[in-house]
């Protein structure tokens, strides 16, 4: 496919984002530049100046809404998108009512609740649209562990299983790395329906 082909299909591709901190604004703006034309924004928190060493924000973005922020961000880097953005704490009715015109949702969530939440509700209601997870990116270096798993129209980028602690706290490079993983996936998904395997 020319660059051109490509450029136009994802001109006309929408994708959902579950989750606008560090996995959220890291695969948006990879998504952005990459010229998708339609996002979907949902989260409900304020950018905070405790995780601007993770998150794709800046000083001056402190205290407003992270939807609002990345919105921003994201037209500034493709003025030609179109950004919506829902400031609402997901529950499983959410999703199916937000998500349901996008072809690839990215989840990128803190809390394994809401994380289950949005994968068994996308799954449940919207079968057919694939959604994008990340799952175990804690910590640093250890970079050929984080991997694509994929099951159905569920895709796991990630090494499965570090979690957030004391001892390995959440640091942009990795968190930037499962979430150029989860970018690209959605463009391989988007642009080959056939997807990533």
């Amino acid at each position: 496919m020319k660059r051109k082909e490509i450029e136009k299909r994802l001109s006309e591709k929408v994708i959902g984002i579950a989750g606008c901190g560090g996995l959220g604004t890291h695969a948006a703006m990879s998504l952005a530049r990459a010229g998708v034309g339609t996002f979907f924004l949902v989260d409900f928190d304020i950018v905070q100046r405790k995780a601007m060493n993770r998150q794709c924000f800046f000083t001056s973005q402190e205290g407003r809404l992270k939807i609002n922020a990345l919105k921003d961000n994201i037209e500034d880097a493709n003025p030609d998108a179109k950004v919506y953005t829902f400031d609402v704490r997901l529950c499983p009715s959410d999703v199916a009512e937000l998500f349901r015109t996008c072809d690839v949702i990215i989840e990128a969530v803190d809390a394994p609740k809401t994380k289950q939440t949005i994968i068994e509700s996308t799954l449940k209601y919207l079968p057919q649209t694939p959604v994008v997870s990340g799952v175990g990116l804690a910590g640093y270096g250890k970079s050929e562990e984080i991997k694509l798993h994929r099951k159905g129209n569920l895709y796991i980028c990630g090494d499965l299983k570090t979690q957030v602690s004391e001892d390995l706290p959440h640091f942009a490079p990795r968190i930037a790395l499962v979430a150029a993983m989860q970018a690209n996936t959605a463009m391989e998904i988007l642009l080959d329906k056939g997807g990533a395997s």
